[in-house]
């Protein structure tokens, strides 16, 4: 089975971290989690979980590609799978992504999302709401990042890989990053500070403010326009419906 790095870069992780991280403890041949300053219990969740494949790397840096190299320069596997805080995945579909990547032609991979907006029982969807984000990069010995957004690896030869790839067949991300006023007021704020001169997301609070807040605003739900809202009518990754159950991710759901 192919050998897999799975990096994350993190800041203030919580709730979603730990069902991400649990979601790819047994698959992964490295867990690599580097963390800028979280001081909402990141860290200490991670800890507590117990993988002995995990390594956290903790510090500050001046931007996310650079935070990204951080694992890039500690990866041992075959493939390097990028994997933000709040995407979770069905086990048995990432089972079967590992399988396919052992006879994998491409360098580089996108996979599927679903992107549940305000709370876990709507998706948005349509434009780029179903873009498949590039997620896996096969891995050589000096690779690193030149751009973390859009994804893109220098490879030492000088090639670049390019920025959107084939889709893994059967899998999906799970993508709760529009779910919770406070975690997307953070990630609001955070792009309007360091994308300041970006002629969409520099207007990111405004559109925290205007779009996401107001419930009545049902359609053109990206930053970039375009985007209706609907019911999700599949089933969570296992962790998440248990968790939901549970009541555990009641006080973080808008």
């Amino acid at each position: 089975m192919a050998h897999c790095t799975f990096g994350m870069i993190v800041k203030n992780g919580m709730p979603w971290v730990k069902y991400s991280l649990e979601a790819v403890r047994y698959i992964a041949h490295q867990i690599v989690v580097v963390d800028g300053g979280s001081t909402d219990g990141t860290v200490d969740t991670i800890k507590g979980m117990g993988i002995p494949t995990l390594e956290i790397v903790q510090g500050e840096w001046s931007d996310k590609t650079v935070q990204c190299n951080e694992y890039m320069k500690r990866a041992t596997g075959d493939w390097v799978w990028q994997l933000d805080a709040d995407e979770v995945y069905k086990e048995p579909e990432l089972e079967n992504a590992i399988k396919f990547l052992d006879n994998a032609k491409k360098d580089v991979y996108c996979v599927g999302i679903i992107n549940f907006f305000r709370n876990t029982s709507h998706i948005a969807f349509g434009g780029m709401w179903d873009t498949p984000p590039v997620r896996v990069f096969r891995r050589k010995d000096g690779d690193l990042y030149c751009s973390h957004r859009p994804p893109k690896v220098l490879k030492i030869g000088g090639c670049i890989m390019a920025s959107n790839g084939e889709c893994i067949p059967y899998i999906s991300i799970y993508h709760y990053s529009h779910v919770g006023v406070d975690q997307v007021r953070r990630k609001a704020e955070y792009y309007a500070q360091n994308m300041k001169d970006h002629p969409i997301y520099s207007r990111y609070v405004d559109w925290f403010n205007n779009v996401y807040l107001n419930k009545e605003v049902k359609k053109d739900l990206h930053i970039t326009g375009g985007g209706d809202l609907s019911i999700f009518s599949g089933r969570h990754p296992e962790m998440i419906e248990d968790a939901l159950k549970r009541g555990e991710l009641d006080e973080y759901i808008t």
